[in-house]
Formats: C-alpha cells, sequence, structure tokens
C-alpha cells in the first residue's frame, strides 16, 4: 500500500516533474471525492500558454490555516470515451 505522499504533492512540488510546465492553474470540476472533499484540476501550462497536462487534486488546508493545492504525482488515466465503450461491447 502506498503513502498519501507518495501518490499527492503540492502543485509547486509537481510542476517541477513536468516537462516544460512554468505554471498551475486551480479549476473547480463541481465533482467530490467519496469523502465529500471537493475534487479539483490543477491545469499546468508551458512559456508559450498552452496547456501541458492537467492533474486530479484537491485543496487542504495547513496547521497554520493556509490554504493550498495537491495533485496526484502521476498523469491522471485517460477517461474512457464512449467510443471505447461500444467497441468493447461490439468486440465480444
Amino acid at each position: 500500500m502506498t503513502s498519501f505522499q507518495d501518490q499527492w504533492a503540492p502543485t509547486w512540488e509537481v510542476q517541477k516533474s513536468i516537462k516544460g510546465a512554468l505554471s498551475c492553474i486551480v479549476e473547480n470540476t463541481g465533482r467530490s471525492f467519496s469523502t465529500g472533499r471537493p475534487i479539483v484540476d490543477a491545469v499546468f501550462y508551458g512559456g508559450d500558454r498552452r496547456e501541458v497536462c492537467r492533474r486530479q487534486g484537491m485543496s487542504l488546508t495547513s496547521k497554520k490555516g493556509q490554504s493550498y493545492v495537491v495533485c496526484r504525482r502521476d498523469p491522471d488515466p485517460p477517461a474512457a470515451t464512449a467510443d471505447d465503450l461500444v467497441n468493447d461491447v461490439f468486440d465480444d
């Protein structure tokens, strides 16, 4: 079993590991984890202001009361599309 720190890190730490990422903007998704905590997207941008990647994240509060965002260290797995689901049905 992996620890929280192995899977999640503050956005500024994850940004260092993403080639070409120079900034990060946090977007609300309107979704939430099973715990009820809201899910956010950490969207990383390059110098040309184009999206480099996005990672699932959440807002936390430090012991000193400061808010910050953590996101997954690894890229999110691609979501299944409707075409993928249709192809799976007809492959059988």
